[in-house]
């Protein structure tokens, strides 16, 4: 069983290896005749070698089921290389007679559709599945015979969508106790003939400059944007180009024809990548700076102290922080740079300087109203009226009568030229 992928570690299954012999009587085993198994790699769990179930839960990773009935548990999302390693896994090794598929399956993929497609309809010229849903149901890395020794060996169970821990074991006890022993044929070869090549250090100097010129990147959190700006390689900058991803960013630049270069489409797909994680996680950026988000104590400390790296790695509330040589560069957390107060300190409020008011006597206070009363009064025997301005001389005409209705204003100014008011 296992995915197409090789990578374990992101849902705890453990890949491991068992000798695994063809012969199933008790006898010695001859050390020739076993070899380890399984013989592809991928995400599963290895269980009881003598059990004729292999259990592939497809999408779903945290089925925890006990391995002491099953033979192999792992995942698998994809119609054609997950179904291929499928086959391996199962080929070599001939006690394996039947595989449940339980758990979600993975959307537009259909596996195990295909590998029921695969038992009752075989492969056609092209090797893909007859009757297979998913989009590239091709299994272009098995042999014929691989793939027929598959069809008579085992029998695919649907359970798909069921994710009922108990429901599965059920079924599971019920196949281990109908064991149709060690299928009878010859032993399948499943050694991997690919190969091995391991990454070197690339030399700086080797890199040769893009004749389309060069990239500057920067993320901007506030936006929510990673910026680009593509320079000649005269330095001039040519165009500034902004993104929500490092997908929407790259695939852009490609359509544009703004690079020549593979190794500098490479490098630009790493640094994009970077800026966007930075910018997701509120993170300092620095371009061709060798950065990486951990939450975890690097082993490298040069010079940093483990057990502080520790502390910090323990409290999820400090969140990632990038480490650059070694050396911690978590941007600060404004809540955590205040000083800490040991009790509430006493504020004193400002005090505002009295000034002092001059002092009114009494026969000054009754002249002012006085005052106040015979002006308001004197404003009352005046006429009301209103103030018009017109266009022509901005002359002001005062009407003393202010009961005139509107129409009789208007009059008034038809009869001296104003026909118009401002």
């Amino acid at each position: 069983m296992s995915d197409s992928s090789p990578d374990n570690s992101n849902d705890g299954l453990v890949q491991s290896k068992k000798a695994v012999s063809p012969d199933s009587s008790d006898g010695p085993k001859d050390s020739k005749s076993s070899k380890e198994w399984p013989v592809a790699e991928g995400r599963y769990k290895v269980g009881n070698t003598e059990s004729p179930v292999a259990v592939c839960t497809m999408a779903s990773v945290e089925m925890d089921l006990p391995l002491d009935r099953i033979a192999i548990k792992g995942k698998c999302v994809t119609e054609n290389l997950g179904v291929e390693k499928i086959i391996k896994n199962t080929i070599s090794n001939p006690k394996i007679r039947y595989i449940i598929f339980c758990g979600k399956e993975s959307h537009g993929h259909f596996v195990g559709q295909a590998v029921k497609s695969l038992k009752d309809n075989g492969i056609d010229a092209e090797k893909r599945i007859i009757g297979a849903k998913g989009g590239m149901p091709i299994l272009k890395n098995l042999k014929p015979e691989e793939i027929e020794r598959f069809r008579e060996q085992v029998e695919p169970i649907d359970m798909s969508g069921e994710e009922d821990r108990a429901k599965i074991l059920v079924k599971v006890n019920e196949l281990f106790d109908n064991n149709p022993g060690v299928f009878q044929g010859e032993v399948m070869n499943m050694e991997e003939e690919i190969k091995q090549s391991s990454a070197e250090t690339h030399p700086v100097s080797e890199w040769e400059k893009d004749p389309q010129g060069f990239f500057t990147i920067r993320p901007d959190t506030e936006k929510g944007e990673i910026i680009a700006e593509h320079h000649s390689n005269e330095g001039n900058i040519r165009v500034r180009i902004t993104g929500k991803s490092a997908e929407d960013m790259y695939h852009h630049i490609i359509k544009n024809s703004l690079i020549s270069r593979q190794d500098h489409a490479a490098y630009l797909g790493r640094e994009l990548a970077r800026a966007e994680v930075a910018m997701l996680n509120n993170l300092d950026y620095e371009q061709d700076a060798h950065v990486k988000v951990s939450n975890q104590p690097t082993s490298q400390d040069n010079g940093q102290d483990i057990n502080q790296a520790s502390n910090q790695a323990s409290n999820p509330s400090l969140g990632p922080s990038f480490q650059r040589d070694g050396q911690e560069t978590r941007k600060p957390d404004p809540e955590q740079e205040r000083p800490s107060i040991p009790g509430p300190v006493p504020m004193n409020p400002v005090q505002k300087p009295e000034i002092e008011k001059p002092k009114i006597s009494m026969e000054e206070r009754v002249r002012r109203l006085a005052e106040s009363v015979s002006a308001r009064e004197e404003a009352e025997k005046k006429p009301k009226g209103r103030t018009l301005t017109y266009y022509k001389g901005y002359r002001e005409i005062e009407l003393a009568d202010a009961t005139n209705p509107d129409h009789e204003f208007r009059a008034f100014l038809r009869d001296r030229g104003m026909s118009r008011v401002f």
